[in-house]
Parts: structure tokens; C-alpha cells; sequence
């Protein structure tokens, strides 16, 4: 079924019938075309729009009214992985008939595809495209969606704010809620002759963890804003109520667990206070990780609070939850499979435990306390916190470890992606403030004075490099991780440059066109540029005036046919342009035209795997279980060639950098008169360069054990030695043995035949894992044509001559030139 343009505008065929009537009455002219069909003119979001936010809705506007009573008007959304989405609603604007809006929930951030099909309300066919818009950005507000990419800088201070509040609002509950209970007290009972079971949380250390609590809140609700003012790069700003829509569910965590923890912050800060007796104190200074207390002659006033250990517990509890939402928004939520209950837990762990460790550290660090009247009573937070902060710290640490080892996949990723270096840096920032803790520690030990004398430069430089560790973290957990081996791309596999032979409508071959595609996924855009050459192989540079065009067709789902591309010259003798047309997971046929002023346009066919499997690995392309149906096409068209006493096939095999060769095969059967035939001519092409000329053909002829080699297309043969002699046709069937994840595809007419689409994979076979697809004739069941894609080839073959009486013989001796010894 031929394909409408999504985007032509046309006239209504009233329209544009009384213009050609006008035009042939008044003389010649030039009529508009007629339309016959509501065809797509406008869209919102548009063809290769990319938004910043999810949209809720889709409008489409159409050419003429559409027909919305007898159900054919339908609205659809394909995900990357083909799976469809139905609208929520679907309504035709009352004061536009032409206008449709559909609705839909939970879009995220991904590449899609819009289905729409209707049934004309002139003729009654039915009518149907498709379009895909991109929506960038990622569920984390700002960060890269590329690998290799960069985070927003916006994005990088939010987030960095965001942690470093929320580890200061928790390490100040965490301190006051679990290290200053007097010791010898279970639970924090009142020690005799004290007026309550705690030591005093002084003022500085509320109002610490007050601001900590303010600076989360405000850097995560900044995101908002800043989002919606600096979307992602290449992608329109979308309204701020999308923004809000866009967000994943967890990421709500963070704003909730911040509000709460600083409603409870001024609730602590608030408590009434009762004063205390003056009484010399110690003023206690911290080392990270040291369980020495620095003292300072000071002489304090004491005063305390009234003590609320439940505002303690449930301000630590709501800065853990606001945490929460930083891991399930990170790189770790994105796993899958067995590794993503390990992944999460793995995150949480590390977050909280950083998070308490780096907040406990500032509290007591930045903190002056004040002890109260009976200095034997007295708690050494100090001291209480030095086992918490080892423990913390090594959970970080092995979490940290864990993580790394989740997420990338090898261990080379550490110096060869941006988020490797990233690591590899935090690293290194964690073992400097590891290595001043320790210094700090034995020099505490060996000398107090001289550590309350000479280490406060010291520790402001042990304090620097924490908060530049959370920076490090923030700029990690916003950039794309390098991918697993199924997304990874092979570095020495560079852009895939695929060629076929042009053909005139006639089918006459007029060249050569090389297709080159880059980076062959459907959740970026593709690059495309397209050279041609002459049937000789040399470059062909077109002239001015000269038009290229790229047409997409989903050989997977045959809903999906996407809007024309053209190319522009790029004045290098190839054509290129940019597009979101290969939006799902699927095998994809990208027809590409060359129009040259004066010429017959020249059409070649090319056929990609996406993810392409060359590039990315095996494992990125996902084997699906199998469709009985599908199954049984297959079987039926296996059966019917097996049985067949010959055929041919003509197949063109592309290498990924633009060489190739083209075939024509010849298979005949055994009888009782003659053994198995079989010949192959080929031709093989290498890069285009000037000089060319028109390869020879080889000819490899089989009959039985005897065998045939001729580099001259036939004229002169050599005889040449057989292991296996001649392969049958069901022989030849055995590459497929093993055949698995059936699926059907579209219907199109191939060898004059309905044909049927069949996709599957052989896991093991002749070559490595191999994926096929089979169009059967849905009234033969014969094998009309095959794609093939395996380990750097592409290959499209169609099959003809079936049961024709095709007979394949011996050389004339005359033209032999050997005999084998």
C-alpha cells in the first residue's frame, strides 16, 4: 500500500476540481493537485521536534474533516521498543472538524513514534502515516542523556546543593539524635542529679541544620524552574506544566523529605529553652575520622534545651527519604534484570552513608559545644562519633566499589568515558581527605596543643576536599554512564557505510549509492549522507540542481512508514541530513532517491537491524519469544523451498564500510539422472576511486563433487577441488536450524506476490548469531526475498526461478584449462 506524505497539503477535491475545470475553460495553466484523501498537514509536537518535557497531548491537524463516528480514526504512540500506547482521549475539535487531540500519561524521555490512521470521508479508503519527536533531557533535570556527554552546569550546583543540604540537615539529627546521650543512661535516661537524659544540641548546631535543610530544599525546587529556562540542548522549551509532568515519581522524594525536614529544623530551633549554671567547659574541635578531642581553654555558660528526641528521629528520617530520591533517580534505577534490586540497594546504602558520614563531620567540626555543669557526665561527641564515622566510611567505600562495578562495564571504562575519569577523580579526592584524617589523628595523639595551634589550615583543606568529593558525585551521577556490552559501541566499528546499485524504475542499474549512517540508534538522532558512483565504481560528483532523498519504512510494524528526508549537498560530493525517522527497534528498509536534472531517478534500498548488533554487541538486540503464527509462515515457506527441485536468488552483501559484493545464485536439485547443481557469479566492489573499472565477474560452478572456477565471467574455467561437493537444498537450510523469536512484520508486494514479513534469529549457526527476515507469499508460502544481518555484513537477496526447470552443467571442456591433479 503505497504511503501518504504526513505533511503535503493539498486541497479538498472539490477545491481543486473546479480549479482544473477553470484552468481547462480559460486556457492552459498550471492546476493545483487534488487531494483524495485527509492527509496529515500539521502536527504538534512536529515531525523530529525535540521537546525538553514530555508532552500530555498530541494534535493533529488533517486536510479535510476527519471521520470520527464509525471508529476508524485512530491516534497511537510507539516506544523505542515498538510498544504502542493508547491514548487517554481521543476527541475531534468541535469548532474544527480537521483538528484531532489525543491525549496520553506518562510519556518519558525517549524517541517516539505517532500512529494515526483515519478512513477518507471522500471515498471511503482508509488512510493512515506516521511521524516521531524526540523528547530529550532524562529523568534527572540537566543531566546528559549521550554517553560522553555533559551535564548541565545548572544541573551539576543544584544537585550539589541538594546533597551536601540534606548531609548537613542529617548529620545534625544523626548527632544529636545518636551521640549525645550521657553515657551509663540506656536509651537516654535521665542521669541522677542532671535535669534531663541528654546532652544539650546548642543553638549553632540547630541553626546548622536548619540552613542545610533550607539549602536542599531550595537547590532541588531550583531544578524546576531551570528546566523549564534551559532545556536540554537541540530541544524545545516545553511549558512549565509539562515540566512538572515529566518528572519520575521518586523524584518527588526529594522535595517532600526536604520540606519535612525543614518544618521540623524550626520546629527544634524553636523549643523553649531553660538556662543552666556557668561552669568551666571544654570546647572540643574534630579531625575527620579521629577519635582524639582538640581542647580549647574556654569558659562557657551552659545553657539546655528541653529535649525532643522525636523531632531528632523524624528530621534524620525525612533528610534519608529526601536522599531516597537521589538514588532512585540515578544511574543505578536505570538497571535492569538481576542486577537491579542489588544496584538500588547498593545506592541507597551509599548515599546514606556518605551523606551521614560528610554531615556528621561538619557538624562536629563546625559546631562549639557546650558541656554541661557535672564535667564528669559530660559526653565526648567526639569520641562517640569516631567509631560511626569508620563505619560510615567504609560503607561508602565498598558500596562506592560496588556501584562502579555495576555500572560500567569493564574496567578499561574507568580512563576511557567521561564517567570513568569522573570516578577515578572522586577516588582520588576520597583518599585525600582520608589520608588528612589520619595525619590528624596521629598528630592529636602525639600533641593536643600543637594540634589546636596548627592544624586549622589543615582542616579547612580536609573540609575542601569533601565538599569537592560531593561535587565530583554530583557531576557523576549526571552524566551518562558508558554502556554495557549491549549498548557499548565497538570502538574500531566507526559509522556503518552500506552499498547497493541504483536502479531506474525499469530496473535498469545505473550505478552505485553508499549510504552512511551514524550512530544507527533509535534513541538519538541519525546522521545520513549518501554518495554515488558510477557502475565503474568512480566517484560521481551531481550536479547543481541534483536532489537526494532518504525514504523510511519499519520492516517490523507496518503501521509505521515515516516522512520523506532530504538531503542538502554538503560540497564534498556526498548529500547528508539529520532525523528522528529511525525511532523504534526494528529492522528499518531506508530507500534513498537520487534525482539528477534530466535523468530517471535512481533508487537503491538498504536494510539496518537497530540496535545494530556490529556496533553495540549481540546482547543489544533483544530476542523476543516467538509468535506461533509467525512460526508457522516460516515453517511453511522452509518446507516449500526444501522441496524445491530449483531456484535462484540475486543478493547484494554491503561490508559496514561501504565494500560489497553482488551474487546470483543458482541451486537445482538432485535427480536420478544428474547430482546436485549449483552456481554462483559475483561480483565484488572495493572503495570508489577514480580509474575504476567494471569488476570482472567470477563464476564458481558446482555439480556434484566436480568443481569450477572462472575469473572471467565464464570464458576460460580452471578445475578446481570439492570437500563437500554440491549442497542441496535442504542442505542449504541448515544455517537456520536452531531459528527462534519469530515475529511478523508488514505485508508488501515482493515478486509480484502479498508477501509476509518474518523476523528471527539464529543464535548459533554457520556464521555468529544471525538475524533474518523471510517476505513468504501469503498464497504460495515461497520464500520471496531474505535480509540478513550478521557479523559485518548486510545482506538483501530476492528469490525467483522456483521449480522452473533450471539446470546447471558442466563447462564446455574446450574452455577448461587444468585438470586436477
Amino acid at each position: 500500500m503505497s504511503r501518504p506524505s504526513p505533511f503535503a497539503r493539498r486541497p479538498s477535491v472539490l477545491l481543486a476540481l473546479l480549479v482544473v475545470t477553470l484552468a481547462g475553460l480559460l486556457g492552459p495553466g498550471n492546476p493545483l493537485p487534488a487531494g483524495a484523501h485527509a492527509e496529515l498537514e500539521r502536527a504538534t509536537p512536529g515531525q523530529s521536534e525535540a521537546l525538553g518535557a514530555p508532552p500530555d497531548a498530541v494534535d493533529l491537524w488533517f486536510t479535510e474533516p476527519v471521520n470520527a463516528d464509525d471508529g476508524s480514526l485512530t491516534v497511537t504512540i510507539r516506544t523505542q521498543d515498538n510498544t504502542s500506547i493508547d491514548p487517554g482521549s481521543l476527541t475531534v475539535d468541535p469548532a474544527d472538524a480537521m483538528h484531532v487531540t489525543a491525549t496520553f500519561d506518562g510519556l518519558g524521555f525517549e524517541t517516539y513514534t505517532v500512529v494515526w490512521g483515519n478512513r477518507s470521508t471522500t471515498d471511503g479508503h482508509p488512510i493512515s502515516g506516521s511521524y516521531s519527536f524526540r523528547v530529550g533531557g532524562g529523568p534527572t533535570p540537566g543531566a546528559a542523556t549521550t554517553e560522553g556527554g555533559a551535564p548541565a552546569l545548572w544541573a551539576i550546583v543544584t544537585r550539589w546543593l541538594t546533597f551536601f543540604g540534606l548531609a548537613i540537615a542529617g548529620g545534625g539529627f544523626f548527632v544529636a539524635r545518636l551521640l549525645l546521650a550521657r553515657p551509663g543512661a540506656p536509651g537516654g535516661a535521665a542521669v541522677a542529679g542532671a535535669d534531663q537524659g541528654w546532652m544539650p544540641a546548642p543553638r549553632s548546631l540547630r541553626l546548622l541544620t536548619l540552613a542545610g535543610a533550607v539549602v536542599a530544599l531550595l537547590g532541588t525546587i531550583a531544578e524546576l524552574p531551570l528546566q523549564w529556562l534551559f532545556p536540554p540542548a537541540g530541544a524545545e522549551s516545553a511549558s512549565f506544566a509539562n515540566v512538572l509532568r515529566g518528572l519520575p515519581d521518586a523524584w518527588w522524594f526529594r522535595p517532600a523529605g526536604a520540606a519535612l525536614a525543614t518544618g521540623l529544623a524550626v520546629a527544634w530551633l524553636l523549643l523553649r529553652r531553660s538556662s543552666g549554671l556557668s561552669a568551666p567547659s571544654r570546647s572540643f574541635g574534630i579531625v575527620a575520622g579521629s577519635s582524639v578531642p582538640a581542647p580549647t581553654s574556654r569558659t562557657t555558660a551552659s545553657r539546655t534545651v528541653r529535649a525532643n528526641p522525636l523531632i531528632e528521629s523524624l528530621g534524620l528520617a525525612a533528610a534519608l527519604v529526601a536522599l531516597l530520591g537521589l538514588s532512585l533517580t540515578g544511574h543505578s534505577a536505570a538497571q535492569q534484570g538481576i542486577w537491579y534490586l542489588p544496584a538500588i540497594v547498593s545506592n541507597i546504602a551509599h548515599q546514606f552513608s556518605s551523606a551521614l558520614w560528610a554531615g556528621g563531620l561538619v557538624a562536629l567540626a563546625v559546631v562549639r559545644w557546650l558541656a554541661p555543669r557535672d564535667a564528669t557526665a559530660a559526653v565526648d561527641p567526639v569520641r562517640r562519633f569516631s567509631p560511626w564515622a569508620l563505619g560510615l566510611f567504609g560503607v561508602a567505600v565498598v558500596t562506592g566499589v560496588a556501584n562502579a562495578g555495576i555500572i560500567l562495564p569493564t574496567v578499561a571504562s574507568l580512563w576511557d568515558s567521561r564517567y570513568g575519569v569522573t570516578i577515578l577523580v572522586k577516588t582520588a579526592l576520597v583518599l585525600g581527605a582520608a589520608g588528612f584524617a589520619f595525619v590528624h589523628r596521629q598528630a592529636l595523639a602525639r600533641s593536643a596543643e600543637w594540634a589546636a595551634a596548627r592544624l586549622r589550615q589543615s582542616l579547612r583543606l580536609e573540609a575542601l576536599l569533601v565538599g569537592l568529593v560531593i561535587v565530583s558525585a554530583s557531576t557523576m551521577a549526571l552524566t551518562s554512564p558508558p554502556g554495557s556490552d549491549a549498548l557499548a559501541r565497538d570502538p574500531l566499528a566507526g559509522n556503518v557505510t552500506l552499498l547497493d546499485r541504483a536502479r531506474t524504475a525499469d530496473g535498469t542499474v545505473a550505478g552505485l549509492t553508499r549510504l552512511e549512517i551514524d550512530p544507527l540508534r533509535s534513541d538519538d538522532p541519525n546522521s545520513f549522507r549518501v554518495t554515488v558512483a558510477s557502475p565503474e565504481n568512480v566517484p560521481v560528483t551531481l550536479p547543481e540542481g541534483s536532489r537526494v532523498f532518504l525514504d523510511f519504512t519499519s520492516v517490523t510494524d507496518g503501521a509505521i512508514a515515516q516522512p520523506r528526508l532530504e538531503l542538502v549537498s554538503d560540497g564534498q560530493g556526498g548529500f547528508t541530513g539529520q532525523g528522528d525517522q529511525l525511532s523504534i527497534d526494528s529492522w528499518w528498509q531506508i530507500s534513498a532517491t537520487v534525482r539528477e536534472p534530466g535523468q530517471s531517478d535512481r533508487t537503491s534500498a538498504f536494510y539496518v537491524l537497530l540496535p545494530d548488533p556490529n556496533l553495540y554487541g549481540v546482547d543489544a538486540v533483544e530476542t523476543p519469544d516467538s509468535d506461533p503464527a509467525a512460526e508457522a509462515l516460516y515453517r511453511r515457506a522452509y518446507d516449500q523451498n526444501a522441496a524445491a527441485s530449483s531456484y535462484q536468488n540475486a543478493q547484494g552483501i554491503s561490508s559496514s564500510d561501504g565494500t560489497g559484493i553482488f551474487e546470483d545464485e543458482t541451486v537445482v536439485a538432485a535427480t536420478a539422472d544428474q547430482p546436485t547443481g549449483y552456481e554462483l557469479r559475483l561480483q565484488s566492489y572495493g572503495q570508489p576511486m577514480p580509474g575504476n573499472t567494471i569488476p570482472a565477474t567470477t563464476v564458481q560452478r558446482q555439480i556434484g563433487m566436480d568443481s569450477w572456477r572462472s575469473t572471467d565471467g565464464g570464458a576460460t574455467w580452471i578445475s578446481t577441488f570439492s570437500v563437500s561437493g554440491a549442497l542441496s537444498p535442504p542442505e542449504i537450510l541448515e544455517q537456520y536450524d536452531g531459528a527462534t523469536g519469530f515475529q511478523l512484520g508488514r505485508q508488501q508486494v515482493v515478486n509480484g506476490e502479498m508477501s509476509q514479513a518474518v523476523s528471527f534469529v539464529v543464535p548459533v549457526s554457520r556464521y555468529s548469531t544471525t538475524w533474518y527476515v523471510w517476505w513468504v507469499g501469503l498464497e504460495s508460502g515461497q520464500r520471496h526475498q531474505e535480509l540478513m544481518l550478521t557479523e559485518g555484513h548486510y545482506m538483501s537477496r530476492t528469490f525467483s526461478g522456483y521449480n522452473a526447470g533450471v539446470v546447471v552443467g558442466p563447462p564446455d571442456p574446450a574452455t577448461v584449462v587444468n585438470t586436477p591433479g
